[in-house]
């Protein structure tokens, strides 16, 4: 590190040396990578994964013959297709979540990304051992153990507004138990990747749901009260990502934008958008760029 920051400064020391007007030159080529880089290269492990094409404006048909680089060239404000990986994981195969399941070890499906400068990213789906694994080691799928499981169930309650009623009517636990019963872990993942590209630093991700993801627990807020009550506390729309690992590390959002597509299966699936930006480590030439940056701060202030 020691080496490091004084290489920078004697980068800093000789920009300054140099002429106005090539300062400047040197900023805009550098400047230029901080616009949306798209990957160069992607793969996908194994065969359990699906294509998603905008084949018409708006609609999304299965298409596991197209390009998944082309499905990932989208944006925020146009997300269009989308790569879902596992696409198994709603079958009866995965029902049962606990460490002797087939959940708990099934291989992760994973979408390897190479950027123009070379640098690599992997994002894949999820198994039991990702959800359920304590940080001391332990297969525990229980309520409070301390696993992403119950990390991304608080984050959820949290979300809806009403983790301080849920807790106080003692449904906190039995909401997680109904969902672990009814194979919600599972069913949340198989991330469908819209978009990814690199920009200032950040991998920028969209994960292509349901506008109101409300729809994947209604059943389990009815059974556990009949009554509505408990349905009725939660948001309209209720939104709330599948989880997708990026580089080993969980990520999910709580926010959807309409994604101008859906695909035609009775429940609009892929109706929303949610995007994700997740900091990654910054490139040599992103702390070179800052080091112009300065440089030309200094030399608006000696004129």
């Amino acid at each position: 590190m020691k080496f490091m920051i004084q290489s920078f400064f004697n980068i800093f020391v000789t920009i300054m040396k140099l002429p106005h007007h090539l300062i400047i030159a040197c900023a805009l080529p550098i400047a230029a990578q901080a616009l949306p880089v798209y990957p160069s290269a992607a793969s996908v492990s194994g065969t359990d994964y699906w294509i998603y094409s905008e084949t018409s404006p708006g609609t999304l048909t299965t298409n596991n013959a197209g390009s998944v680089l082309t499905e990932l060239a989208g944006n925020a404000s146009s997300p269009g297709g989308n790569v879902e990986l596992f696409y198994s994981s709603e079958l009866n195969t995965f029902n049962d979540p606990n460490a002797g399941g087939a959940f708990a070890t099934v291989a992760q499906t994973t979408l390897d990304l190479t950027m123009p400068d070379g640098t690599t990213c992997q994002l894949s789906s999820l198994n039991g051992a990702d959800w359920f694994t304590t940080t001391g080691g332990a297969y525990d799928t229980s309520y409070g153990a301390d696993n992403l499981a119950n990390q991304w169930f608080g984050d959820l309650l949290v979300a809806s507004g009403q983790a301080a009623a849920i807790n106080g009517f003692g449904y906190d636990d039995d909401l997680y138990n109904a969902m672990l019963a009814e194979n919600v872990f599972a069913d949340m993942s198989d991330p469908n990747i819209s978009y990814a590209y690199m920009e200032n630093g950040n991998l920028e991700l969209g994960l292509g749901g349901h506008f109101d993801a409300g729809i994947k627990i209604d059943p389990i807020l009815n059974d556990l009260d009949p009554t509505g009550a408990l349905a009725d506390m939660l948001p309209d729309p209720f939104q709330f990502s599948e989880i997708v690992l990026v580089d080993g590390e969980a990520h999910y959002g709580f926010a959807a934008t309409d994604s101008g597509v859906f695909l035609d299966d009775g429940v609009n699936s892929y109706s929303g958008n949610y995007h994700l930006s997740i900091a990654k480590v910054p490139e040599p030439s992103s702390a070179l760029l800052g080091l112009i940056a300065g440089a030309m701060a200094l030399v608006r202030r000696r004129r």
